[in-house]
């Protein structure tokens, strides 16, 4: 039986005083398999100032950092495509190139 959650977080602004929150991001995780090592759906969305980015991917315990692919976007990342990876301190790095 899968188990699984929804992940909601601020977005902070690490080149702003104190941090500011710029946005929000919400992940919805699903395991898939319980034996090790487990598999982790992971969907959901990120909302920036000028758009949001949708992203998806598949995590595992041996790879507990794989990248997120951004699936979608709108706004001013509308022509966008990139990744997003979370570290093993929350620390959320989005990398976006034009189409």
């Amino acid at each position: 039986m899968p188990l699984g959650g929804t992940l909601h977080a601020r977005l902070r602004d690490a080149g702003h005083p104190r941090g500011a929150v710029v946005g929000g991001v919400e992940l919805e995780l699903q395991t898939t398999s319980t034996d090790y090592p487990s598999t982790i759906l992971e969907s959901g969305t990120i909302q920036l100032p000028q758009g949001v980015l949708a992203v998806q991917g598949v995590q595992s315990e041996d790879t507990p950092s794989a990248p997120l692919a951004i699936t979608g976007a709108t706004g001013r990342y509308l022509t966008h495509q990139g990744t997003v990876t979370i570290g093993d301190d929350g620390t959320l790095t989005i990398r976006l190139t034009r189409r």
